[in-house]
């Protein structure tokens, strides 16, 4: 997982599948766990604090998911690094994803949820709306 490969048939076929559903995104599960997405990094908002899978073996420590952290850490945004558990999904109030491509993406639906009205939450949108400030100059 932590390990760019050209070995990595699971994760095409599982961005394949994805696709053929018309999903931009599949959310890779372990042992009830949430680690990341196919080409993404994956994180929930509960209660105004965000919570992504921890840095270990079990991911790939994204760069734009570094960012998102120090963002956090910079503008008093409470964040933990923990596994969410894929059954308390909808106990969340927002989700996002993260890589170099997609920058911070808000994700409204999963499967056939929809999550809050379909629209991006406040954490999300404010991450965004620094991560846009940080990176125009570029």
């Amino acid at each position: 997982c932590d390990i760019k490969s050209t070995a990595l048939l699971p994760i095409v076929l599982a961005s394949q599948k994805a696709s053929e559903e018309n999903a931009s995104e599949a959310i890779l599960v372990r042992d009830g766990l949430i680690t990341e997405g196919t080409h993404t990094n994956f994180f929930a908002v509960k209660n105004e604090t965000v919570f992504t899978a921890p840095s270990s073996r079990l991911i790939l420590d994204g760069i734009t998911r570094k960012v998102v952290l120090e963002f956090c850490n910079k503008f008093k945004i409470d964040y933990q690094e923990k596994f969410i558990n894929k059954d308390d999904l909808k106990s969340y109030d927002e989700f996002f994803i993260t890589s170099t491509t997609k920058e911070i993406t808000p994700v409204i639906k999963i499967d056939y949820w929809s999550v809050k009205e379909e629209q991006p939450g406040k954490i999300t949108k404010s991450l965004q709306s620094l991560f846009k400030k940080t990176t125009e100059d570029y």
